[in-house]
């Protein structure tokens, strides 16, 4: 196998994940017994923890349900208290580093999901991933950056976790956030 192969295939590290993102899926969904193919099963093979849910920093609900469909509000980056990888995308922060942030966010979305619906066991899909990616001027990669959010939630929820999906550039996020993403989810009553 030549060096680039073994790289590829080397799922380890959350950068590497969007090249073999798949191939690490695949592996992890065939080795996996049938008893561990809900959400909550899958965060535990995986050796994943939640965070807490983030408090709002302003004057709004962390979600709101009408029906079966759950919005969530945008979440960036936190932990401890502190926005990780703040600064636009690529000047300040560089690519690796917000896809990292991406991911922080879709933690801390499905954290929230939780705590709205119970159980990530009865989001029955996401319905759609609205990304926002502070840019400078001229950077066009905002889906790559969402990808790395978009991956995480397939890699939790499964085909579930499949969506429709925007990512923008803007040019200030709050908090001067490297990457605030929203989502739109189905819930089982």
């Amino acid at each position: 196998m030549s060096r680039q192969g073994r790289k590829r295939l080397d799922c380890n590290t959350w950068s590497r994940r969007r090249f073999c993102g798949a191939i690490g899926a695949a592996a992890l969904f065939q080795g996996a017994s049938a008893a561990a193919q809900t959400p909550e099963d899958r965060l535990a093979a995986q050796q994943m923890v939640l965070p807490p849910p983030p408090r709002t920093i302003a004057s709004y609900l962390p979600y709101r349900r009408t029906g079966s469909l759950l919005f969530i509000a945008g979440q960036i980056p936190m932990r401890d208290g502190q926005v990780l990888h703040p600064g636009s995308v690529p000047d300040r922060v560089g690519i690796d580093d917000a896809r990292f942030a991406a991911r922080q966010c879709a933690l801390q979305l499905l954290s929230v999901a939780r705590l709205a619906a119970g159980s990530l066991d009865r989001i029955s899909q996401v319905v759609r991933l609205e990304g926002f990616v502070n840019s400078a001027s001229g950077f066009g990669d905002q889906p790559l950056i969402i990808d790395a959010a978009s991956d995480l939630l397939e890699e939790i929820l499964g085909k579930a976790g499949k969506h429709a999906r925007i990512a923008v550039g803007v040019c200030a996020l709050p908090r001067n956030a490297s990457v605030e993403i929203a989502a739109i989810l189905e819930v089982r009553l």
